[in-house]
Parts: structure tokens; sequence; C-alpha cells
């Protein structure tokens, strides 16, 4: 019994405290009040900024006298009521005024119930940690929390040493009676056998403690998994984001939800949820930038838009997009739409334009060469849409100008780019400023606009981006994008010669393609650097795969540092290891390239998840052997396959015979399942049959091609 009780009292009577004070902030109640704290200071940066336009249901003369009193934003409104908002515009029936003050309460009312925090883990407020630790404890220490809650050995080691501090030494205890010395001595036999139990529990609250007053833990973990966060905090609070709608405020959400749209002629396929509300969005504002991260079908909203104005005698839609991408451009709007396509290139744009002018159709060319066309004589264009927008950022460039001259005449302007053009305000700027230039105005009076939220909102009505991540539930585990381009007048050749050669040239017409040796004149070349430009700036890392060395090589040479190397059969399974594991330890952005036969099969690269074939192969299992190095457990992201093919060429015979041979599997549609995606490679397809009856549907192709 030689325990010095005084310290163990003390330390029972802090462990206590500490176990009361940790569980009431990782309670509920205090998580609870912690994000009404969070909605109401987000809300308020919202109400703030946004424009009083929302407030506008049609009343064009309204909003025009409030800009003229300067009260451009609800932020400048919410100061008056009736009374003196009614003084302020004199000229404006009093019941107008009061409904616009009703109006404008209820948008700050909606506004706040329905925020939904936001959470910057390289900034987090007090508040803002207690949420994550609320959500970090309840979850990951879930056992150990419920054991401090109910735990009662901190009120029975009290109440003993109460009675143990009642001992006395030699001569004192001569003073106590027999019962309470039996008392005493029965107080220590009873904390002995508790004992262990309280060390488990101090234990645990050190443990606990430990990272609860660190808050890497917290950030680590929310970094790692925060869509496992903001679940857990939707289902003990009901509170939701909306996940089609990026960062918008809540009231202009629900105008473009509620907005009618007519796609029927998009006649190809179906939208997905979150496309439909872009679309929405893009018709709503008239002239936006759509940011959506690659992969989620910027091309499909923009037709989107394109097919409603045509169905309100809208006809007249332009689209501006790189070389390298307009005969993808060409083939989605075929695929997707029964709208004619013109295209204004080479010998015969003069002809093209001329039918685009006369009947309803769409016309694409890319920004050098709206040098050739007459801009000044354009009279209107109902719809222009500018792919990769970031291209025209430098308005001194003769592109830019002529793509600002065509805008100025647009009607509706959708702008898409896939780079985070978040990142560089002033080229946002740029962009907007060609859309909706009272919004740069805005700013220009208001340098409290340039702040990060506050720009965030005002920019709203003109900006949409949404990422992978944030629209999740609306999509597949794997996409599979297939991206077309044409041929130069180099590898046209090449390819013919190979036609020539009968089955014996099929190698030379299946590389073709890539013979042009530079991105100038190869345009699979170009959007392998396109893609893999963009993963970079979106965070992702790529892997390329091709059948032929001299294409692996090519692409390795193009890309330079960004390159990690190629994986070949030439490379023995420690080098293929090793350049897999540096691979996996670079930045965004790196690339791995590999012979599909060699680097498809047995290896595991979950670091990427961005897969390029160069090429279809005659079987589709040796495609999907080599995304499985990528899609396969442990791979946390979602996964998006480019297949290039070019366009008038064995690509498409190669895809047109297997798909035939597997039509009961939708295997690249952007809606397959993962499941249907994968029976593919239980169905036998014989190789030569693929070959030769490819070679018979190019042959009988050209043969038929006028002189």
């Amino acid at each position: 019994m030689s325990m010095d009780v005084k310290t163990q009292t003390f330390k029972t009577k802090q462990m206590k405290r500490n176990i009361e004070n940790f569980l009431k902030n990782i309670s509920e109640g205090n998580m609870k009040d912690s994000l009404k704290k969070l909605q109401a200071k987000r809300a308020e940066n919202d109400i703030e900024v946004i424009p009083v336009d929302v407030l506008n249901k049609g009343d064009d003369e309204l909003v025009s006298n409030l800009r003229q009193h300067n009260i451009f934003n609800i932020g400048d409104l919410k100061r008056f009521d009736a009374q003196s908002l009614g003084v302020v515009l004199n000229n404006i029936a009093p019941e107008t005024v009061e409904k616009l003050i009703k109006d404008k309460d209820i948008l700050m009312r909606d506004i706040t119930i329905n925020t939904f925090p936001k959470i910057d883990p390289d900034n987090l407020s007090k508040d803002s940690l207690v949420l994550l630790k609320h959500w970090y404890f309840n979850t990951t220490y879930k056992r150990d929390v419920e054991i401090l809650e109910s735990e009662t050995v901190t009120d029975q080691a009290e109440a003993l040493l109460g009675e143990m501090k009642k001992k006395r030494g030699v001569f004192l205890s001569l003073f106590q009676s027999s019962s309470q010395k039996e008392q005493i001595n029965d107080a220590f036999s009873k904390f002995e056998q508790i004992e262990p139990e309280l060390n488990e529990i101090h234990e645990i609250v050190d443990k606990l403690l430990l990272e609860f007053q660190d808050e890497k833990y917290v950030r680590d973990a929310f970094i790692n998994d925060s869509a496992a966060f903001y679940a857990f905090i939707e289902s003990r609070t009901g509170v939701a984001p909306t996940v089609h709608s990026g960062d918008l405020p809540a009231i202009l959400v629900e105008e473009i939800t509620d907005m009618e749209l007519d796609v029927s002629g998009l006649t190809g396929g179906t939208l997905r949820p979150y496309q439909l509300f872009g679309t929405k969005f893009a018709v709503y504002n008239k002239r936006t930038l759509i940011g959506d991260e690659m992969g989620l079908g910027k091309t499909i909203q923009a037709l989107g838009v394109i097919t409603h104005l045509f169905t309100a005698q809208k006809t007249r839609a332009f689209v501006i997009c790189p070389k390298s991408v307009m005969a993808n451009w060409a083939h989605e709007i075929e695929k997707w739409t029964e709208i004619p396509v013109k295209i204004f290139h080479g010998s015969k744009r003069d002809e093209a334009y001329k039918e685009w002018l006369e009947t309803p159709s769409i016309l694409i060319t890319n920004p050098e060469h709206t040098k050739n066309l007459d801009i000044d004589t354009l009279d209107y264009v109902d719809c222009l849409i500018i792919d990769e927008a970031h291209l025209i950022k430098n308005p001194k460039t003769q592109r830019t100008q002529n793509a600002m001259a065509i805008a100025a005449k647009s009607e509706y302007v959708m702008m898409m780019t896939g780079t985070p053009i978040e990142n560089n305000v002033n080229e946002m700027k740029h962009l907007i400023g060609i859309l909706q230039p009272h919004i740069i105005e805005e700013m220009e009076r208001n340098p409290r606009m340039n702040e990060p939220e506050a720009f965030k909102t005002l920019v709203s009505p003109a900006y949409l981006r949404r990422k992978r991540f944030d629209v999740l539930k609306e999509l597949p585990e794997i996409d599979f994008i297939e991206k077309f381009s044409e041929m130069s007048e180099k590898e046209r050749s090449y390819y013919n010669d190979g036609v020539r050669e009968g089955l014996s040239g099929l190698m030379k017409m299946r590389r073709a393609a890539f013979t042009g040796n530079n991105i100038n004149d190869s345009e699979k070349l170009a959007n392998i650097v396109e893609i893999c430009t963009e993963a970079k700036e979106n965070g992702h890392k790529v892997l390329i795969f091709s059948f032929f060395k001299d294409n692996l090589n090519l692409i390795h040479e193009t890309l330079g540092p960004q390159s990690a190397g190629i994986i070949s059969g030439d490379v023995g399974m420690d080098e293929r290891q090793g350049m897999i594991d540096a691979f996996t330890t670079r930045e965004a952005g790196a690339t791995l390239i590999g012979q599909i036969d060699a680097a498809g099969v047995g290896l595991n690269i979950q670091a990427a998840n961005i897969v390029i074939l160069c090429e279809p192969q005659w079987k589709p299992s040796t495609e999907l052997q080599a995304i499985g190095r990528a899609y396969r457990m442990g791979q946390t992201r979602n996964v998006i396959v480019y297949r290039l093919l070019s366009e008038k060429s064995i690509d498409e015979a190669i895809t047109e015979v297997r798909d035939e041979k597997l039509k009961s599997f939708n295997l690249y549609a952007n809606d397959s399942s993962v499941a249907d995606v994968f029976k593919a490679q239980e169905v036998e397809i014989n190789e030569a049959e693929v070959q030769k009856e490819a070679f018979e549907i190019e042959k009988k192709r050209l043969e038929e091609q006028p002189a």
C-alpha cells in the first residue's frame, strides 16, 4: 500500500477533467454550434457580393434604378428596409419596393440555411477544426470514444482515493477505530483491482489528447478522405452540398435548376444530371466560362446548349477550337446530333463558310484560321463555343482579338477550359471581361471584390467549374473517351502506301498517325501533349500505351522531363519496378510510357488515373489488361481512358469490326458499368479475322472515295 495518494488523486482529477473537456469538444452539440457559425460566415460572404440581378423577375427598370443609386449587390441592398429604400427609389411603386425587400430577406435566409460548410485544409479556422475533430475522433477512434463516454472508473477512483487519504501513520492510526481502518484498507484493495482499467483509460486519454492537440492529424485525414467527412457531416446534420453546381449561390442554383431546357436534339445520348445543370447554366447566363475538370463532358454540354437554341430557331452556331481537336468536334457533333457540320479549313473553307451562313449548321475552325474570316461583314452569331479558352488569354495576339470580335457579335458565348483557370486571376478576368464586362467593372469600382471568396461569388453568373470529385456520385468508376484526329498530308501519304501493300501494310497503316514526328504535323501527338498538360494542371498522372516502339520513343522525346521512361519488352522486371516506384513518387503530371504487350500485363501502377491508348488493338482484352494496370484494387481516383483514333483510317475500321463482334457489350460509352467493361475479356475474338475484315472495310472506303 505504498502509494502516493496525493499524486494519484491529482492525476485522476486531471484525467477526469481531460475526459470531460475532450468529450465536450467533440460532442454533436459543439459540432452543430460550429456548423451554424461556419454557415453564417460563409453565407454572409455570399450575400454581400451577389448581384441584385438575381432578384430581377424581368423588371429591368428596377435593376437600373438600383444601380443608379449605387446598389449593385445584396450587400448594398441589405442596409435598407422597405421604408428607407422607398425614399431612395421614389419613382418605383411602393408595393414593388416592399416585394424586393421581402425577396431579399427570403434570399438571405435561404442562403444561410442551405449553405454547406467548406473546409480549407490549408487555412483551418477554429470552427472548421471543431467539425473535423468531431468527425475524426467519432470515426477513427469510435471505440475509444465510446469507452470514455461510458466509463465510470474515474468516479470510483475518486471515491476510493477520498477514503484512502484518511490513512495515517503508525502513531496517528492508534486514534482511528478498527472499522475506519478496515474501510481504508478496503479502499486500497479495491483501488488495486480497478487500477488496470484506470491505466487503460489513462493510455486512451493520452493517445487521443496527443492527436487532439495537433491539427496535423485531422487535417491529413481530411485531405486523404474528405468525401467521408462530408458524408458524415451530412448524415449528422441533414445539410448537404449541391453536387452539380460547384460553388454557386443557392438562389442561382434554384433558378437555373427550375428553367426549362429542350435537348431533344441530342439524339446520340442523354445528359447526366451534372451535365444537364451545366447546360442550363450556360443557357441561363448566356455568356459563360465552363471550367469543368477534364473528362466531365464539356463538349456534350456545349452541344446541349446548341441543340436547345436550335429549337428556338437560333441556328447559327460557331465552334473555335485547337486544330488538333477539330476532327474530334466534328465527330462528337455527328455522334450526338443531326446538325450539319461545316469545316472552315483547307481549300474548301470559303464554300463551307457560305453554306454555314445560308443554312442551320455548326461551323468549326481553329483560332489561327480566324484571320481568314471577314469578321466585319459577319452580322451575327447565335451561339459561339470557344474550346480551350485559355489559349486566347493574350489580348495582344491576333487570334485573341479575332475571338473577341466574334464574341461581340454573338448572343450566346460558351468558353471551355479544363485548366483550373481560377488559379490565375488576371487570365480569368480577361476571359470574363469578354463574356460579362460589367462583372470586371464592378471589381474595379470595389477593390474588396478581388478577395478570393468575394471574387468567386461575383463571377458566379459567368463561371462554373466542377471537379470529378464534386460529382463523383454521378459518374461511373471508369470513363472511356474517344478522341479523334486528322492525319497530316505526310501521314496520309504514308498511310496510303500501307493500304497499297495490302494486308502486309496493316502495321504501316496503324502507326501512320505518328509519322508526322512532331506536334505540328501529328494531331495524335498533339492530343497526347494536351492531355498530359491538362492532367498536370489537375494533379493527375498518366499511363500511355502503344504497340509500336518508335511511337513510344517519339512520345518520350516529345514529353521530355514529364516522361518517367519507357517500359518495353527489353526492360527487365527489376528495372520495370524501379521505374514504377520512381513514377509513383513523382509529382503530378508525370507520365509512364509502355509497350502495350509488355507493360500491359502483370504490373500495378495505381499512381496513375489517366490512361491513353495510342491506337486500337485487335483484341479488347489487350486494351483492358493495360487499363487494369491503373484500374485495380488500391486505386482511389476515377480512371479516364482516352482512346486516340484517326479519322478515315484503319482505326475506325478496327473499332467498327470489334464493336460489331461485341455488340452486346457497351464497352466504350461513358455510362459503361465496370462489370460490362470487363466482361469483354471473356469474349473470344479471332485476331486474323479482325485484321482481314478491318482492312477490307478501309480498302472499300478508299475505293469509293472520289478522285
